[in-house]
């Protein structure tokens, strides 16, 4: 017990002094804060949207405001039902698996919403298909995911998932419930992603890819500073398949 403390308390020494040096532009730059603020954007756009969140779990990634104004509903998809019970801006909870079907009629939805899911499914084609089946013409789909060639998620794909989940909940603070889920992927890397949405028939109103990506090494000082000295040579080097994280903002164009 002695020794699960004095780590705890190491690893939030780290932690701190990490947060104290990275530098702001670090968080500016990010792909989720360019996520969150097209999103929210998105919605105030909008009138009485019927927007789904998949992945949608304990809680949404934005602020729909008053009911009705902007957003009339509000449909969680996810595969537990006891993650989405926790979620108290949901309308509707379905449980489901998005890569095999979505279960909602054809063009009754106005906004996909998927940040920090992507990554998660085993067959984003088969996503990207049945999102583009259940949109409005005119509809949009907006995702943020982790770059399959990150060097974050390239050690996460070297480790037994069970190793990984353990070591992000014993060295990340706050991760339990959040990180740590089984990651596959599958076509998460800027040309193989642009390639299925096209055969899909979307198009693409706005990407964007960030470099950034040295927060779960902040539990110790010196890992963190020689990940985020990669990190800033990626930056300036932009390679864009290999990036550390993706967004896109894609459209069902109207017939």
């Amino acid at each position: 017990m002695d020794l699960q403390r004095s780590l705890t308390k190491f690893v939030r020494w780290n932690e701190d002094l990490c947060r104290r040096l990275e530098p702001g532009f670090v968080a500016r730059t990010h792909a989720q804060t360019h996520f969150a603020s097209r999103l929210q954007a998105l919605i105030h756009e909008g009138q009485s949207l019927t927007v789904v969140d998949v992945g949608a779990g304990r809680t949404c990634h934005f602020d729909p405001g008053p009911k009705g104004k902007h957003v009339s509903r509000i449909v969680g998809i996810d595969i537990s039902r006891e993650e989405m019970a926790h979620n108290p801006l949901l309308d509707d909870r379905v449980v489901a698996d998005v890569c095999e079907a979505i279960p909602l009629d054809d063009d009754s939805v106005d906004l996909i919403v998927g940040r920090s899911v992507i990554e998660h499914l085993p067959d984003n084609r088969a996503f990207l298909q049945n999102a583009f089946r259940v949109l409005r013409p005119g509809g949009r789909l907006i995702v943020c995911f982790s770059n399959r060639y990150a060097p974050f998620a390239l050690i996460n794909q070297l480790l037994p998932s069970r190793v990984a989940a353990g070591l992000l909940h014993s060295l990340v603070s706050n991760s339990a419930g959040y990180l740590g889920f089984p990651a596959h992927y599958d076509r998460c890397y800027p040309r193989a992603y642009e390639q299925a949405l096209t055969a899909v028939g979307f198009d693409v109103e706005e990407h964007y890819h960030s470099y950034f990506g040295s927060y779960p090494f902040r539990f110790f000082v010196p890992i963190w500073m020689l990940s985020i000295s990669v990190d800033f040579a990626r930056y300036h080097l932009a390679p864009r398949n290999a990036c550390s994280h993706n967004f896109y903002l894609l459209k069902k164009q109207k017939a």
